[in-house]
């Protein structure tokens, strides 16, 4: 069983859906098919409205609702399907869709700022990213000494 729901507040049942997840791409995607008969869905879905896929299967987690994505609509399609009913295909893309596809704050000068500046200035809020609340010196370190393990573990024998 499947559940998209919206930021706006509203849960569709899909038809058909997907979810591509690949750990080598930045950004995942999801697209989903409802029902929109006598034209009740139209309107209720926006471009840019954030939505979430629950998936649920009474052999998993005792059949409770798991989330499986959070994302925006990106692109919306509203067309007449096989059996001649209407439906509305709607194509998503995760919150890293925003670091392939929009830029951050043009003629920003990167030179001398620190981490969660340059974070604060190529992510954009309306996103929906966190970033921690203390990124300085930990992240620092932990990313020297990251590069560090890396060297060892590589080192041609």
């Amino acid at each position: 069983m499947a559940r998209v729901e919206t930021a706006g507040g509203r849960a569709f049942e899909p038809k058909e859906w997907t979810i591509d997840d690949d750990i080598l791409t930045v950004s995942d995607s999801m697209a989903f098919t409802i029902a929109n008969e006598d034209g009740k869905h139209t309107g209720k879905i926006a471009i840019g409205e954030g939505v979430k896929m629950f998936l649920a299967d009474k052999s998993v987690a005792g059949g409770a609702w798991k989330q499986q994505f959070k994302g925006r609509v990106t692109a919306l399609d509203s067309t007449s399907d096989i059996s001649g009913g209407t439906v509305i295909r709607a194509t998503c893309g995760d919150l890293g869709w925003h670091l392939v596809n929009t830029a951050g704050k043009p003629l920003s000068n990167l030179k001398g700022i620190t981490f969660q500046r340059l974070l604060d200035l190529v992510i954009d809020p309306s996103w929906g990213f966190k970033t921690p609340g203390r990124l300085e010196n930990d992240t620092n370190r932990r990313l020297k000494h990251g590069r560090t393990l890396v060297a060892q573990n590589f080192q041609p024998v």
